[in-house]
């Protein structure tokens, strides 16, 4: 049971404890939301960010291709980034597209 918790974990970082609960019971694999707390606790995953980073540690040991999803979130959760000249960053959006800026 712990291996799926941790693999859970590891493959959908965002997912909250009661998420996965939900997930691996959909799956047969019977387990509280507090279980899965317990193991991330041991596991020093309680949190996302600890999460990710556990993540990023696993796929720079073993050479793992992340997804664009996971690249995404390891992007978001980097304090240094900035978003505006990152190869992430969402596009301006203008709730008014067919209005132009006044003239100053």
């Amino acid at each position: 049971m712990e291996k799926a918790i941790l693999a859970m974990a590891l493959d959908k970082p965002a997912y909250g404890q009661v998420r996965v609960a939900n997930e691996l019971t959909r799956q047969g694999q019977f387990v509280s939301p507090t279980g899965v707390r317990s193991v991330w606790l041991r596991h020093d995953m309680e949190r996302f960010g600890q999460r990710l980073k556990a993540l990023e540690a696993k796929a720079a040991q073993e050479n793992l291709i992340l997804t664009d999803h996971h690249e995404y979130q390891l992007y978001l959760s980097d304090e240094n980034s900035v978003q505006e000249d990152g190869p992430w960053a969402p596009p301006a959006l203008n709730p008014n597209p067919k209005s132009t800026p006044a003239s100053v």
